[in-house]
Parts: structure tokens; C-alpha cells; sequence
């Protein structure tokens, strides 16, 4: 997990955030695969 990249404060952290999910460098640009992994 690459926690310094989700240091930016940007709209898709938050999303993932509030939706309950971590996000890193594979999925920052990939939403579809970030909520598939989270399924």
C-alpha cells in the first residue's frame, strides 16, 4: 500500500475513503477495478 500517494487530498481518496476502501497505485486510476477488488 502506497499511503504517501493517497497523501493528495483528491476527490477519488475521499470517494474510496468513504466508501470503506483503501485505495493505492494500482487502483487510483482504475475506480472499476478498485471496487471489484473490494467486492
Amino acid at each position: 500500500m502506497q499511503l504517501g500517494v493517497l497523501a493528495s487530498n483528491t476527490p477519488a481518496r475521499r470517494l474510496y475513503e468513504s466508501l470503506g476502501f483503501v485505495a493505492d497505485t494500482e487502483t487510483l486510476d482504475a475506480p472499476i477495478v478498485l471496487m471489484a477488488r473490494n467486492v
